[in-house]
């Protein structure tokens, strides 16, 4: 037995399972968005249903952990019987499986029926991606994929009303643990931790990737937070009008999924949010095309020695 939201309402619903300890019907709710499918029998272990990644089993919250790798949230999960790794990524669209290691149906798809994250338990059905340039870049002896904005920030609707929307995201860096709180429509997550400071944050238009207004040499920057990138960014023209001191440093090689490009480095004096400082970062050079109403790209490093979070139906960061 379970209470549902339908149309605003919440109802009692039943779960009937068959033989298999599968659920095979649900009582109680008219079909509206829980199924694609309209045959209401069908295995209905999937209940929630959302771009190809489908919610099995969920809790209010889990916690992993995670790695660093060249600065990237990189996540050990189990999936299919065996381990796997996933890049941890707010700068990508899309959840993505390796083509180096799942290969495609006949439909052009590839499939994983079980993604373990903690207790939590879900299906992925995507376009394969060759992500060897990637996996290279991050020094990883493996990629199999990346969990992307679709998995973070995906809803839940119900008579074409929005009753659920993904995760309020903690990291927390020094304990190397992500946590995942189930948000309801308004917002609302199961933590009960008081932030030490909150930022509010707009949204890109491509990608739904937070932007932040941090301050650049005291001057005013709008930063895309992206925890898949492995430095921070800023286009030319905002390093041309920062006021102070932008030392030319060297260049580095940046991968994309289909290309390599290389990039310039200045030196600046300090970037800051609030109370947290970054003193003479090293940023690279270049305009990313995907995000052209953000200055630049933050990435993790920034909040090292931080337990943040990110709650993408306030559009609130959080600083503990």
């Amino acid at each position: 037995e379970m209470t549902a939201v339908q149309g605003g309402e919440h109802r009692e619903v039943s779960l009937h399972g068959g033989e298999d300890g599968l659920v095979t019907a649900i009582g109680g709710l008219t079909r509206s968005s829980i199924y694609d499918d309209p045959d209401p029998l069908l295995d209905a272990r999937v209940v929630l249903t959302f771009e190809g990644i489908r919610t099995i089993a969920e809790q209010d919250s889990v916690s992993v952990p995670f790695s660093l790798w060249h600065d990237c949230m990189v996540l050990t999960l189990w999936g299919d019987g065996r381990e796997l790794t996933f890049l941890f990524d707010t700068g990508c669209n899309l959840t993505q499986l390796n083509s180096a290691y799942h290969h495609p149906d006949n439909r052009g798809l590839v499939r994983l029926d079980s993604l373990r994250i903690g207790p939590n338990i879900y299906s992925l059905e995507t376009e394969p991606d060759d992500l060897s340039r990637m996996e290279r870049q991050l020094g990883l002896p493996r990629l199999d994929g990346i969990l992307g904005n679709d998995f973070i920030q995906r809803s839940l609707h119900d008579d074409m009303k929005p009753i659920a929307f993904g995760y309020d995201l903690h990291i927390d860096f020094p304990r190397r643990l992500l946590t995942l709180y189930r948000l309801d429509s308004d917002g609302h997550s199961p933590c009960t931790l008081l932030p030490r400071e909150t930022h509010p944050f707009t949204l890109t238009q491509t990608g739904d990737l937070p932007v932040l207004t941090l301050q650049a040499n005291g001057q005013d920057v709008r930063m895309a937070f992206d925890t898949g990138s492995t430095g921070y960014h800023l286009t030319p023209p905002t390093l041309d009008r920062l006021p102070g001191d932008v030392v030319p440093a060297d260049s580095v090689t940046i991968a994309w999924y289909d290309h390599e490009q290389t990039a310039l480095t200045f030196r600046i004096q300090r970037l800051t949010l609030g109370s947290i400082e970054a003193q003479s970062p090293v940023v690279q050079s270049f305009a990313d095309p995907r995000f052209p109403e953000a200055d630049g790209i933050l990435d993790i490093r920034f909040f090292a020695r931080r337990r943040i979070s990110l709650n993408y139906v306030t559009r609130q960061l959080r600083v503990y």
